[in-house]
């Protein structure tokens, strides 16, 4: 029983220590969520605006349209159409002239 709780807080304080490593930077931290949630639009979102700040306006673009796209497609996958139209209306507020995102409003609206 001893040896079971040992393991446990040996691989417990492993762990940590391996994870402590993403929390170094801003950068380490936004990475380390983007190879957990490679999909996920608030990552992108989130890591565009740090390369935005960083002053990498390239990088920074190839994020927030990955974040855009995201939210435009999740409304057309969506079998709700409130929850559809809000995933179209948050890719239309970060990008107004997000094309997909307005033909797809409208089509929700028709």
């Amino acid at each position: 029983m001893v040896f079971f709780i040992v393991l446990l807080v040996a691989t417990g304080t492993l762990r940590t220590i391996v994870r402590n490593r993403d929390w170094r930077s801003r950068d380490s931290l936004l990475r380390a969520g983007l190879e957990t949630l490679p999909h996920n639009a608030k990552m992108h979102y989130n890591y565009a605006n740090f390369l935005r700040d960083s002053k990498r306006p390239e990088l920074a673009k190839l994020h927030y349209h990955t974040a855009l796209s995201a939210h435009n497609n999740l409304g057309t996958l969506l079998n709700s159409s409130r929850a559809a139209e809000y995933h179209f209306l948050a890719a239309i507020r970060y990008s107004a002239d997000h094309v997909n995102a307005h033909y797809n409003l409208g089509q929700l609206y028709s």
